[in-house]
């Protein structure tokens, strides 16, 4: 009860603070359907990115290993606002995998979790072109032709 009660006397302290530093009360809550929420892309973002280089160069290390047969995942977990999909970003763009590498794919996968349209998204993705396709086992057999026998990096954003 006494750190709450501490705690509470330093928010207090800090109120004042905010209109100097011209903060704003907003509502925290992360949109819940697909239309309202910012697409991700792999597109880097940020301009300067500090703090995050041994997680990066971690990444790449990992994803540059000789070893032509490894499949693997690389999971990026942590509370919202960390930096996630911009460590990953970083590793997607970072010129030295790209020789690793023969095709790559960014994929949103969210809270609207539909089979299709993932598949269809790498589908795009991979060949830059649009799938038309609403049969799944269709787009999954494109899929599977365009990934056959290639060595390949599929970001699953927003798992």
């Amino acid at each position: 009860m006494s750190k709450i009660r501490d705690l509470t006397a330093k928010l207090k302290d800090l109120e004042p603070q905010r209109s100097k530093l011209e903060l704003r009360r907003t509502d925290c809550e992360r949109p819940t359907r697909l239309e309202e929420r910012l697409q991700p892309t792999s597109l880097e973002i940020e301009n300067h990115v500090y703090g995050r280089d041994k997680d990066k160069q971690t990444i790449l290390d990992l994803l540059r290993k000789s070893d032509d047969e490894r499949n693997f995942a690389i999971p990026i977990v942590g509370m919202g606002g960390i930096g996630k999909k911009t460590l990953a970003q970083l590793v997607y763009n970072d010129a030295s995998i790209q020789p690793h590498f023969d095709l790559k794919a960014w994929a949103c996968v969210s809270d609207d979790f539909d089979v299709l349209r993932i598949t269809k998204e790498i589908l795009q993705s991979v060949t830059s072109k649009p799938c038309n396709d609403n049969d799944l086992n269709k787009v999954q057999e494109k899929l599977q032709k365009e990934l056959s026998g290639k060595k390949f990096l599929i970001v699953l954003d927003d798992v």
